[in-house]
């Protein structure tokens, strides 16, 4: 099966929205790396043995934390942070489009 193209614009305001919730369920970690089930649920398998390797519990098995998938993507909120307020700063081609 293929994947969908995302767009690197998306994919940074995905993050960003994703980081402020704080947490991520299956899809939303499809959303954030972006990848299939099979690898969403390799992902949250590996954190979760991290979790238990460092002798905490996760009580909700559905979810696991954004900094955790941010750390495991060797990100920091920081980037992700700086990329989407420098998205914010571009100008839009839409608006450029419009304005002539």
């Amino acid at each position: 099966m293929r994947m969908k193209d995302i767009s690197p614009d998306e994919l940074t305001t995905n993050r960003y929205n994703l980081m402020r919730k704080g947490f991520l369920n299956r899809k939303e970690v499809m959303s954030f790396i972006p990848c299939g089930a099979r690898r969403a649920d390799q992902v949250i398998e590996s954190i979760r043995k991290d979790v238990t390797l460092e002798g905490l519990e996760n009580l909700d098995h559905n979810t696991v934390l954004a900094r955790r998938v941010i750390a495991y993507l060797g990100l920091t909120e920081k980037k992700i942070t700086e990329a989407y307020e420098a998205l914010k700063k571009a100008p839009s081609p839409t608006k450029v489009e419009s304005a002539q």
